[in-house]
């Protein structure tokens, strides 16, 4: 019996959880409505969860972003965690990305964030707190960037 013991605890500490790819689908919404996210691929599972730290997500041309502001506006109602962020060059309709009305919340990145240029970020925070150096790639010029270190 300890042997079986021990040899499940050395197997569940070596397992290492792997990032996940999420995919934002359906238009406009909430960060934290899980209906908006898909696992691997744009057409993958509905996910149980909303993004983490160690997970990477992606808006672009499967998004469904409509014309309206509010089918094209993705808004982060909570702290909002993320590895990558990418936002495709080809995201149509000129999206928004903006936060709730407090002005606590935060979008904590822990690696790379990509921009598009035809992307409007309004009123989010982002903070990088990997512990490697990260890559911002800005895709055209912006207006302003402020980093809290």
């Amino acid at each position: 019996m300890k042997k079986s013991l021990l040899a499940f605890l050395l197997i569940l500490f070596t397992f290492q959880l792997q990032a996940a790819d999420y995919y934002w689908v359906g238009g406009g919404g909430n960060w934290s409505d899980i209906n908006h996210w898909r696992l691997g691929s744009s057409s993958g599972s509905t996910a149980s969860i909303v993004p983490s730290s160690g997970d990477n997500v992606f808006f672009g041309p499967h998004a469904g972003f409509g014309t309206t502001a509010a089918s094209r506006t993705v808004t982060i109602n909570a702290n909002a965690f993320c590895n990558h962020m990418t936002w495709t060059s080809d995201v149509p309709n000129n999206p928004v990305f903006t936060r709730g009305a407090s002005t606590a919340i935060l979008l904590s990145i822990s690696g790379n964030f990509t921009f598009a240029p035809t992307v409007t970020f309004t009123g989010v925070y982002v903070e990088f707190v990997g512990a490697n150096p990260a890559t911002l790639t800005t895709n055209g010029p912006i207006r302003r960037f402020v980093s809290y270190n």
